[in-house]
């Protein structure tokens, strides 16, 4: 089962944006209730979660992505760009 890693509750997303694990290779809040993470897998790999703040967390999105240059300075800024239009279309779709 996936967790959010490195917080519990929005506010702790929020305020320790900057002090993230390793084991996270990017995160950022959407429309002030998902959290969306990329939890590392291994040098190349990682997962795209999305989860639901305003549903106890619950898992909306869970996609194997690849970490090109294994992200071993930071995400690389298509992978970025490729997680936050597959984030963008999993939001809409989801209904209220």
């Amino acid at each position: 089962m996936l967790t959010p890693i490195g917080f519990s509750t929005l506010e702790e997303a929020r305020d320790r944006a900057s002090e993230l694990p390793e084991s996270i290779v990017w995160q950022t809040v959407l429309d002030g209730r998902y959290i969306a993470q990329v939890q590392r897998l291994d040098e190349s790999h990682g997962t795209l979660v999305l989860f639901d703040a305003n549903q106890a967390m619950n898992v909306m999105l869970a996609h194997e992505v690849s970490l090109s240059y294994g992200a071993a300075f930071g995400p690389d800024v298509d992978d970025v760009k490729a997680w936050q239009d597959a984030l963008i279309v999993c939001v809409e779709a989801l209904p209220g």
